[in-house]
């Protein structure tokens, strides 16, 4: 490789000469710089082929670097001297470099020994460049590495920012429709208008058996909603649990029943169409303690049609009496009350077989279907226990007189019944079986047609020996 035009410099200018030292198989060279008076003082050490002119009174020569940077002549003649085994210290008159064999033979084409064209008399230093120290290089990476987690902050902080913004815009466009919601009309699809929905219906959302019916005028559940929605004790910061919260709930389930089952024309309905108000305050039938509703009781008050399932929504009612309604549908729902303790069913002309979700109610203490049109097996009622559960686990008092049921007595599914204390089983004239065995248990009161059944404790009934 040829450097044209270069000359060592960065060491005080003395009378020039150069003199080029190296040993065997290194590259580490150590040239002095100094004046020479004359073309033959300087063709002692350099070839005058190699002199290119004169600049300022000095020399200037022009030498072919081989790849190991010396003229190849001189790599000639040099080319036995023994090697050194240590580092080669290069001196600059910024101190000493040392370079290794290793470390020249990886770098002997690319390294820079400090050339530069000559411009004056002037000194001027030396320039080693070499690779960077480990020193610096992690200096470097970790000043990498910082600049890549500040952007990856940067960026975390936009999408916060981003969905913050969201959501805000979100409150404030339902707290703005809070105070603007629009109402329909009886024949528009939705109630409310899609974009600005009352904060009851977020609450109710996910409790209701289906939320697209709170916006249906059409059902009796949007009827409720209509007059639940607009109440302005609710907001879109009222909690689900606060009370606030529990008492619209209860209004709601109370008011579909009111419109599933033609409230309008219930032989009493007092306080059931006010669309202000809480639930406990004066509704006729409705009891409650500490502001939430524990017992119903609308016996014989026209009550009919069918009670949608969000009425189940009332989840600590305690007490549930409904006789004497006809054409009165229930929700499967009822089954599932998880603080029913009593159902009071009848006189409601219901018929067809006894109704097989009952038994699982395990806080169920007293079940009266009496004066219906039931037929069928006692059987129905007290299906065999499975997977560990007991059929009425807390079942007291069973009233299933004045029915059409017919075959024999399940006496041991009555045995089961622990806490049984009272049985009337009369006006079913086609019962047969016995009912001694369960008279031996917890069994104080029994009523029973014993002309076709034997009981021994039976206090009352056609034939019986206590009647």
């Amino acid at each position: 490789m040829r450097r044209p035009g270069r000359q060592r410099s960065g060491m005080s200018v003395e009378p020039e000469q150069i003199e080029m030292q190296h040993g065997e198989g290194t590259n580490d060279v150590e040239i002095n710089v100094g004046r020479t008076n004359s073309a033959e003082d300087r063709h002692e050490t350099d070839s005058l082929d190699n002199l290119v002119g004169m600049v300022d009174g000095h020399y200037k020569y022009q030498y072919e670097i081989g790849d190991d940077g010396f003229d190849d002549e001189q790599e000639q003649a040099h080319s036995e001297t023994p090697a050194p085994s240590y580092p080669v210290e290069k001196t600059t008159s910024y101190g000493t470099y040392n370079d290794s064999l290793a470390d020249k033979d990886s770098l002997a084409l690319e390294r820079d020994y400090g050339y530069t064209d000559y411009e004056d008399n002037d000194s001027e230093p030396i320039v080693l460049e070499h690779p960077l120290p480990d020193k610096e290089k992690r200096k470097r990476r970790r000043r990498t590495y910082s600049i890549c987690l500040v952007g990856l902050l940067l960026v975390a902080a936009i999408v916060v920012a981003t969905v913050l913004t969201t959501r805000n815009k979100t409150d404030e466009d339902r707290n703005a429709s809070m105070h603007g919601s629009a109402v329909g009309s009886a024949e528009s699809d939705n109630i409310f208008s899609s974009n600005l929905l009352p904060g009851a219906y977020y609450i109710l959302e996910t409790k209701v058996q289906n939320a697209s019916a709170l916006l249906d005028p059409d059902t009796p559940e949007g009827q409720a909603f209509l007059i639940v929605g607009t109440d302005e004790k609710i907001s879109y910061d009222t909690a689900e649990d606060s009370a606030e919260a529990l008492d619209m709930i209860q209004r709601y389930a109370l008011l579909s029943m009111y419109f599933g089952t033609d409230g309008g024309a219930w032989t009493n309905n007092e306080g059931w169409s006010a669309t202000r108000g809480d639930a406990c305050s004066p509704w006729h039938g409705i009891s409650c303690q500490d502001s939430i509703v524990t017992a119903i009781d609308l016996d014989e008050n026209n009550v009919h049609g069918q009670i949608p399932e969000d009425f189940c929504l009332l989840t600590r009612v305690r007490s549930l009496v409904l006789s004497g309604n006809t054409q009165l549908q229930l929700p499967y729902c009822i089954s599932e009350l998880p603080s029913l303790e009593q159902l009071d069913l009848k006189r409601n002309g219901y018929s067809g077989r006894l109704p097989d979700a009952y038994h699982s109610m395990t806080s169920l203490k007293q079940l009266s279907l009496a004066d219906n049109d039931f037929t069928g097996s006692l059987v129905e009622l007290f299906p065999e226990p499975s997977n560990g559960r007991v059929v009425f686990p807390s079942l007291t008092t069973l009233d299933l007189a004045n029915n059409d049921l017919s075959g024999e007595i399940p006496e041991n599914a009555l045995r089961r019944l622990r806490d049984l204390v009272s049985l009337k089983l009369s006006g079913n004239p086609n019962l047969t079986g016995s009912l001694n065995e369960a008279c031996k248990g917890s069994l104080t009161y029994a009523e029973v047609d014993c002309t076709n059944v034997s009981c021994r404790c039976c206090q009352s009934g056609t034939n019986c020996p206590s009647s």
